[in-house]
């Protein structure tokens, strides 16, 4: 009859440690889109963009052409994409606006 509190005891001990673990992977992966996004400002080169997002651990990346150029959104699964950047490219491969959502 003892081993059931001791489970119960474990249990929640391990409870506690994956859910410190999956806080730390949020914010990581929160802390990775939202600075990023603040490093590009109007008149940073794609080039530089995608150099930056490359070194991404817990993001991903997708462009697509827009009538005004490119545009380049970056989220992460590990926060189920609650936490996105919108980065607008000219067709000169300058930015010109990066906002985070």
């Amino acid at each position: 009859m003892i081993a059931k509190p001791l489970t119960t005891g474990l249990l929640g001990i391990l409870s506690v440690i994956v859910l410190i673990v999956v806080g730390f992977i949020w914010k990581g992966a929160r802390d990775e889109v939202i600075i990023l996004c603040g490093n590009f400002h109007p008149g940073v080169t794609e080039e530089s963009v995608r150099r930056q997002l490359d070194t991404g651990n817990l993001l991903r990346y997708r462009s697509e052409e827009v009538a005004a150029g490119t545009r380049i959104e970056v989220d992460s699964l590990y926060n189920f994409t609650v936490y996105q950047c919108t980065i607008d490219i000219d067709q000169n491969g300058k930015v010109t606006l990066a906002r985070t959502l």
